[in-house]
Order: structure tokens, then sequence, then C-alpha cells
């Protein structure tokens, strides 16, 4: 029994230096994604402000800040915590400049701590206490052991129950991102299939008022009532053929605000894959470090 302690210790002394190249490289790489990554936040944390400035004041106030209960995996109090620590001087209120300055620094910080505070075993710590036992206290180096196993098969256990909650928001992330495409595409279509009814209107009232206009140029012999009546018909598809220009300018202008939508629903669908691969990433670093511990 002792000799397998002795053996386990080993391996934990040899991956040691292991899991410290990995964790430089972890930071690197998550360093390098969140300056790729800033643009998208720095639009996410304006969608943020506007959801919770709903009414359009131009600022935030700290019950404002529990609407962002939804987007965010925080409690309406943490979220008031985090009012007052974006909030000095305590005035009460946030402008949209305040808020992205100091919340795009609070999402930084958070992945900087949540790198910093990866903390593991020390190998040297378990091998002194392990031969500590051994020459002190052999008799306890069974249940010392046991005490080990327990506390893996433990974080075993927990591993196995976040991947399962990992799985389900990756499911859940993938379905509303096949949601999002599928609305974007549609409303594409909607707009491309406006259009094409447009011009065909626009086409067919062209040629009607180019067929009329003929008409009138030809019928020389037409009575003064007739020509009134012409020229009346002549105007009023005039009129017609503004209206549908107008009407042409706003489907391009309802166009533009459709494109804004899709490309939003994009950036949307980047921020959150570019989360879900932050969270990946840190989680595979933690178990790669924790079972080479527990090795």
């Amino acid at each position: 029994m002792s000799e397998t302690g002795h053996v386990g210790s080993t391996r934990v002394v040899s991956s040691g230096s292991d899991q410290n190249e990995k964790q430089k490289k972890s930071r690197k790489s998550v360093n390098k994604e969140a300056g790729l990554g800033h643009v998208v936040m720095l639009d996410k944390i304006e969608n943020f402000f506007q959801i919770c400035d709903s009414e359009g004041k131009g600022f935030i106030t700290r019950t404002d800040m529990r609407k962002l209960h939804k987007e965010l995996p925080l409690t309406t109090e943490e979220l008031e915590n985090v009012f007052d620590s974006l909030d000095p001087d305590k005035n009460g209120y946030l402008t949209l400049g305040e808020f992205s300055s100091g919340f795009s620094k609070f999402i930084i910080s958070l992945q900087k701590e949540g790198l910093e505070n990866e903390t593991f075993p020390s190998p040297s710590e378990v091998r002194s206490l392990w031969a500590q036992l051994r020459n002190d206290e052999p008799h306890l180096l069974s249940d010392f052991e046991e005490f080990l196993a327990h506390e893996a098969r433990q974080e075993r256990k927990e591993m196995e129950s976040a991947l399962g909650r990992i799985d389900f928001y990756v499911n859940s992330f993938f379905q509303d991102s096949e949601n999002l495409q599928s609305r974007s595409q549609e409303l594409q279509q909607r707009l491309r299939c406006k259009e094409q009814e447009l011009k065909q209107l626009f086409k067919k009232k062209r040629r009607r008022l180019e067929h009329q206009s003929r008409d009138l140029h030809s019928e020389h012999q037409v009575s003064r009532l007739e020509n009134v009546k012409l020229k009346i018909s002549n105007e009023e598809l005039s009129r017609e053929l503004e209206h549908t220009c107008q009407e042409l300018v706003l489907a391009q202008e309802h166009s533009s605000i459709l494109q804004e939508q899709a490309s939003r629903l994009q950036q949307e669908r980047e921020m959150s894959v570019y989360a879900f691969i932050m969270y990946t990433q840190r989680s595979e670093s933690q178990k790669a470090c924790r079972e080479k511990n527990k090795a």
C-alpha cells in the first residue's frame, strides 16, 4: 500500500512542470483570443446597456441593472454589486461611456481572476505529507490514501456533472444558433420577395403610363373634354408612379434595417461562440491539470 502511495506522489511531482507550462500556454491563448473578441464584446456591452435603459433615458440606475438577470449568470444582488463597483463617485447612475468602460474592465478582470485563481494541489506538499505519515504514523497511510481516492472520486463525479451541464448548454447554444440563422434567412427571403414585387409593380405602372402617354400624342382629333380627362388620368398615373417610387425607397430603407438586424444576430452568435470557446478551454485546462494531479 505504501509503495503505491509513493508511486502516486512521484507522478504528481513529475507532472507539476507540465501543468505550469500548460497553464502559461492557456493564459497566452486566452489573452490572444480576448484581443480578437474585443470589438464584439463592446458591441454586446452596448446591447446590455440598451436592455437596462429600455426607456431611452441615456443612463441607467442600480435598479435598471437587475434587467440583465436573464442575460448573465448573475443574481440580482450580484448585478447590484457590479453596478456599485462601476459607480465610484456614487451618484446613482451610469452613462453609456461609464458603463462600457467599467463593464469591459469588469469582464476582463473576471477572465484574469479566473486564470490566476486556478489553484492546484502542491506535489511537494503531498509528497512531504505522505513521507511524514510513512515515518511517523505508518498506520495512517491507508486512511490517507483512502482520503485521496475519495477526493479523486468526488472530483470525477463533479467533473462528470459539469460536463453534463456543458453538453446541455452546448446543445441549447447550437439550437439557438440554428434558430437565429433560420430567422435571418427567412427575413432575407421576405425582403427579396418584397423588392421583386415592388419592381414588378413599378414596371407595370410605368408601361401603363407610357402607353397612355403615346395614346395622348397620337389622338389629335380628340375633343377638348377628352383631352382634359386624359390629362387628369396622366396626372393620376404620375402621382401613382411617385407613390410607387416612395414605396420602393421605403422598401430599401426596410432592407437596410433587416440587414442591420441580420448583422447584429451574427455578432451575437460570434459572441456566444467566443464565450463558449473561452469556457470550454478553461474547463479542459482545469480537467487536464486535475487528472494529472490525481494521477
